[in-house]
């Protein structure tokens, strides 16, 4: 199976409704970025949420809606396996900055932080809402001119 046509694939699949909320707000902040974006490794790919070319950023975001305990372990188990794909993106281009953006309804915020944030050792920025992402996009493109 050719990577073009792998691409092609993720890029049609559809958006869950936290991509759906990424995907309007990078829309509504008028950053030009690729939903699903499929990079080549050697003998696989790897599919990120989320790709802003012109700032060389990453997103991954992931969230639960479970009670707070569950929310919690499977937020922080889900972000090792995030991590470890910020790790393989970063060797693939060391100038890749990789955002998580991680929600939880059913925790508060601190808790959420204090589950995940040790986890993501190779993340450059951590959003906890769209209000977070948004900063931190903002900063960057900032940081662009």
């Amino acid at each position: 199976m050719s990577s073009k046509w792998v691409g092609k694939m993720h890029r049609a699949l559809p958006l869950n409704w936290q991509e759906k909320k990424l995907d309007i707000l990078l829309d509504s902040m008028q950053i030009p970025h690729t939903m699903h974006e499929v990079f080549p490794l050697v003998g696989k790919t790897l599919v990120v949420d989320s790709f802003i070319p012109h700032l060389n950023v990453l997103i991954e975001c992931w969230m639960s809606e479970s009670r707070r305990s569950a929310a919690l372990t499977w937020l922080e188990r889900n972000a090792a396996f995030v991590d470890l794909k910020f790790v393989k993106l970063k060797r693939l281009n060391s100038g890749f900055r990789c955002l998580g953006y991680v929600e939880a309804p059913q925790a508060d915020p601190a808790s959420l932080r204090l589950a995940v944030s040790p986890v993501m050792e190779h993340a450059d920025f951590m959003a906890f809402s769209p209000e977070e992402v948004e900063s931190i996009l903002l900063e960057l493109r900032g940081a662009q001119y």
